[in-house]
């Protein structure tokens, strides 16, 4: 029985018809516009007609003091909100609660809860506000708030409450919740986190309508009574007759229902507080062991109740009451968690929730294949930082079922060496909190954006084809603080279920999961090699995509560059990436989008570093005459065919360039070079003196007095077309001097190419000019020296041959690291799925089958014996399915219009009645694709009646 009716009260004191449809339980969820569960279009709804007008909270966005519906919004406290309006207008309903008239209260109920992991997850608020539209001038008014709590099985269970956190709660009787909560059963309690409000003194706050109010103070829980069936002290106020209000309003006041008061049976002294005492510390007055001739674990009801206060016509009272979960490893342990939750919730309360978030869910989708199932997401959660939080990692989960029970981590993936691998945090063990590892992360191992999942946490054995698993990916985000707590917080589950198993005859699926895609280059030529990976090939639409180099910029303080890739759907114009600088060389841990991910190999990005070379390797390919070499030797620091030379580098860290700034270091880009021994080469001297390389070689100098020995070649583009070859300007370093090396006044210039002691010849210089005085057209030394250089005009530098001359014939190739540039362009593309191919379905309608067959008295995939079924599996899009009995009589039918893999029939007739046992033909009619017909044996187990 209940004593309100649904509606207002009217300006003029009448209660509105409670028979309209606005007066019904609103139910908002702040991810109303993403959300996609089978409740969106009443989340929608009621979100949009959010009754404002009648009461409901909302937010002023303009600031203009008016509700505008499309602009303000519905306040959220937390994440899910719950919102009606009722009063106690109809004499027959109050009458026949507790024979009483119509008071005039109009009751507005804010329910709310949050969608988080941890503590405060586990809580409901209910947030009444009682006004007075009545007449009456109530000064002694008492709220009270009676619980029928039936914690799982009802017949066992206590009953108490504590004073200090204004808490009445429900326990177990013993360890053990027969039939619903099992071993070590949990304890629910109800707090008064916002009592009614009174004058206090001028120091005093109080908490009324969302702000602080000064002067006043907030009541706390006054008196908490209880009731047991059948006991004469103990029993719940006479229904329908007005000695049922005056024994509720004792109750009330903490006094039995004749008005006498509850005695302790340890103090005996009167008491406004029944069951007081601890379960857990053993002391004062506790059902149990705390009440010597006590009651029997039973079912159990409580009333918390908070008071006096007046009340006159118009007035407002508020009071919010928190429903608190706790579970522990016993049934009595489980009462000091409740109140450690409890606790914990008030200080939130008192704090306006004003409690860092945990990280957004992951967006994640899946693919599902014979013997496995994968899971690849997005990086919405990457972006969580806050003040005391941020991102660190992913959590993959299996469950047993939707509900959630018995989760088991999978995977877990975190930001590498940031030091935060093992997360520690407080856990409850034996009934007490201690500080475990909770978190279980490899500080080594780093982010992972996709997982495939082919073995099942429960039975360590293969996912089995057509069975349903569960699965989750949360995201956590790391304390910045170690005295920060909790330690960690992690988005809530989103838990989907996935059945593994085969295709339908009509999916026609060009790629496989892990295969990769061809790439085309189709703009530079670098040496960098693009891969592109499937990860789910339902994804991929035939979209083209094009992969732009966008930059190469340079660190100007320590020379280092930066390369960006962007990546465009042409075919949807969709950007994937834009400016990225994820040049990863695997696939594993990178970002998956529109079902594959990128990854680069080759892309010579340590060539571009200060310091490093351009050079690549030196192969010698040809040898002494001319001879070619089959299996070319890289005589770049390694003896050459004959082992009698090699090459070296003399410049910074041994290299063969200049280390310079662009455009200078760039000398080298992507040339390939020749150095052929096969005649003679004029060159230029440049003698001992002070100065670096870059400034000595750049004047002009005198004519050496002999030509060397080889010449140097740039390949150009086609290095197998000879046309576009051009021949290098060279200068040698002449190095020979007398006295002390580091006397540089007692240089000798010999004017030749000189072999040193050390077995090293005199460094080489190469230079790309457009001037033509070098030498002539047939190869001669110019008459007169050549003019200054430029920057630009270097190759390379710092060659050093080392040991014999190499003989006449020798060829030798300059190989250059080749990095990715600004205005490289690969394409590729993602090869549809379709999933409605009919000329494929015709192909294949022997691989339309149904499980199991025969069916002997179950299926190992039902939850229990009332949702019997078989299943039918391979069919394509469009599909109908008649059942009929051997004997030809119609039994039921089924239909497919979609992409759900199975069908199941309940074996049940279109009636809803069970079949029989017996042997059923099924006939399937598939638009476009043809026809097929099949056996089903079912065998019924032997029923017995267990409901009726």
């Amino acid at each position: 029985r209940q004593g309100l009716q649904a509606g207002k009260i009217k300006d003029d004191g009448t209660p509105d018809s409670p028979n309209q449809d606005k007066y019904r339980i609103y139910k908002i969820r702040k991810d109303w516009k993403t959300y996609e569960g089978d409740d969106k279009e009443q989340y929608t709804t009621d979100y949009n007609e959010w009754p404002v007008e009648d009461g409901a909270p909302w937010v002023d966005v303009d600031g203009d003091g008016v509700f505008t519906r499309g602009v303000d919004e519905p306040e959220f406290i937390g994440d899910e909100v719950l919102w009606s309006v009722s009063n106690d207008m109809d004499p027959a309903k109050t009458v026949f609660l507790y024979g009483t008239q119509p008071f005039g209260l109009e009751i507005q109920a804010t329910v709310f809860g949050f969608n988080r992991t941890g503590d405060l997850g586990d809580m409901v608020f209910k947030k009444y506000k009682f006004i007075n539209k009545g007449s009456n001038n109530v000064d002694s008014m008492i709220v009270g708030y009676w619980s029928d709590t039936d914690l799982g099985f009802a017949g066992d269970d206590f009953t108490g409450c504590d004073i200090d956190l204004s808490l009445g709660y429900t326990w177990n009787g013993d360890n053990n919740d027969n039939d619903n909560y099992g071993p070590n059963p949990p304890a629910i309690g109800y707090d008064f986190f916002q009592g009614p409000i009174v004058k206090g003194e001028p120091t005093d706050k109080a908490k009324f309508l969302g702000k602080w109010k000064d002067g006043y103070k907030n009541l706390p829980m006054t008196a908490f009574a209880f009731y047991i069936n059948g006991d004469p002290i103990y029993v719940d106020p006479t229904l329908g007759q007005a000695s049922g209000a005056k024994q509720m309003y004792l109750y009330l006041k903490g006094k039995v229902w004749d008005g006498s008061s509850f005695i302790d049976p340890w103090t005996k002294q009167p008491t406004r507080f029944v069951l007081t005492g601890d379960p857990v510390t053993g002391q004062g007055w506790y059902e149990g062991k705390g009440w010597p001739g006590g009651k029997d674990p039973d079912d159990r009801r409580h009333l918390m109740s908070s008071g006096p206060f007046t009340m006159a016509p118009g007035d407002t009272q508020e009071v919010v009451v928190g429903l608190v979960i706790g579970r522990s490893s016993s049934n009595v342990r489980s009462v000091k968690e409740l109140k450690l939750k409890d606790a914990a919730a008030q200080f939130a309360y008192d704090a306006d929730f004003n409690i860092p978030p945990a990280p957004p869910a992951p967006k994640f989708t899946t693919y599902t294949e014979d013997n496995s199932v994968t899971l690849w997401w997005d990086q919405n959660s990457e972006d969580y930082n806050n003040d005391y939080y941020k991102f660190e990692g992913y959590r993959i989960w299996q469950f047993r079922n939707l509900r959630g029970d018995d989760p088991q981590v999978v995977a877990t993936y975190d930001v590498p060496s940031d030091g935060y691998g093992i997360i520690e945090d407080l856990i409850v063990v034996n009934g007490e909190r201690v500080k475990a590892p909770v978190v279980f992360g490899d500080d080594n191992t780093g982010l992972v954006r996709n997982m495939t999942v082919g073995t099942s946490s429960y039975t360590n054995g293969e996912l089995i084809p057509g069975s349903p698993y569960y699965f989750a990916i949360t995201a956590y985000g790391v304390a910045k603080l170690s005295t920060t707590t909790p330690a960690f917080l992690e988005s809530v589950p989103n838990i989907v279920e996935l059945i593994p198993g085969r295709v339908d005859i009509d999916d026609n699926i060009p790629t496989k999961r892990g295969d990769f895609l061809e790439v085309t280059q189709v703009q530079g030529n670098g040496d960098a090699s693009t891969f592109v990976e499937v990860v789910d090939p339902a994804s991929l639409t035939g979209a083209v995509y094009e992969i732009v180099v966008d930059s190469t910029v340079v660190n100007d303080t320590t020379g280092a560059k930066d390369v960006s890739f962007s990546i465009k759907n042409k075919t949807s114009n969709d950007l994937l990436y834009d400016k990225s600088r994820e040049f990863e060389v695997s696939t594993s841990g990178l970002k998956v989008k529109e079902g594959i991910k990128v990854a680069f190999s080759n892309i010579g990005l340590d060539s571009l570093k200060g310091g490093l070379s351009r050079v690549q390797k030196i192969d010698e390919i040809k040898g002494p005459n001319g001879v070619p070499i089959l299996e070319p030797i890289d005589v770049y620091s390694q003896l050459n065919s004959t082992k009698k030379w090699t090459i070296i580098g003399k410049g910074t860290k041994g290299k063969i360039s200049l280390d310079v700034k662009k455009p200078v270091d760039d000398g080298l880009q992507y040339k390939t070079l020749e150095i052929r021994f096969t005649g003679t080469s004029p060159y230029y001297l440049s003698g001992y003196k002070t100065g670096t390389p870059q400034t000595i070689f750049k004047k002009e100098d005198s004519l050496a007095l002999g030509t060397l020995p080889f010449q140097i070649w740039d390949l150009g583009n086609d290095v197998t077309n000879p046309a576009d070859d051009k021949r290098l300007v060279l200068k040698i370093l002449d190095f020979s001097r007398k006295g002390l090396v580091t006397d540089s006044t007692k240089a000798i210039d010999d004017r030749k190419w000189t072999k040193l002691a050390n077995g090293e010849w005199e460094q080489v210089y190469a230079f790309d000019t457009t001037v033509t005085c070098f030498y002539g057209a047939d190869g001669s030394l110019p008459p007169t020296s050549g003019p200054t250089l430029k920057d630009a005009d270097f190759v390379l530098a710092f060659m050093v041959f080392k040991g014999d001359e190499p003989a006449a014939g020798t060829v030798l190739r300059v190989d250059t690291y080749k990095p990715l540039a600004q205005g490289d362009v690969f394409s590729f593309t993602a090869p549809k799925a379709n999933f409605n191919d009919k000329a494929l379905a015709k192909k294949n309608l022997n691989k339309i089958s149904v499980y199991p067959n025969p069916y002997f008295g179950s299926n190992n995939l039902e939850t229990d014996k009332y949702r019997r079924f078989v299943r039918f599996t391979g069919l394509p899009k469009e599909a109908i399915i008649r059942i009929f009995s051997l004997s030809g009589v119609f039994i039921n039918k089924l239909e497919k219009d979609g992409f759900d893999q199975y069908v199941d029939w309940n074996l049940q007739n279109e009636s809803g009645l069970p079949v029989a046992s017996g042997i059923y033909i099924a006939y399937i009619d598939m638009p476009g694709v043809g026809t097929k017909t099949m056996k089903i044996a079912v065998i019924i187990e032997q029923q017995y009646i267990d409901r009726i």
